[in-house]
């Protein structure tokens, strides 16, 4: 994944590879400092919201 900023443009670049780890349950996180924000961004993937959901409660779990 390539993390940039220009102006007030954040870009998030995926690569093949880490569309296939997404789809293998694979959440993508990374630390916002790295944009020159706080806090932490999870991307996910999922077929249905429901599973979405499910993720979520797992991340935030895992805290």
């Amino acid at each position: 994944m390539i993390k940039a900023k220009s102006g007030d443009l954040y870009i998030l670049g995926l690569s093949k590879e880490n569309l296939l780890r997404l789809q293998q349950d694979q959440p993508i996180l990374f630390n916002l400092s790295e944009l020159g924000l706080k806090g932490r961004m999870a991307i996910l993937y999922g077929e249905t919201e429901e599973e979405l959901t499910n993720m979520i409660l797992d991340i935030k779990n895992k805290k």
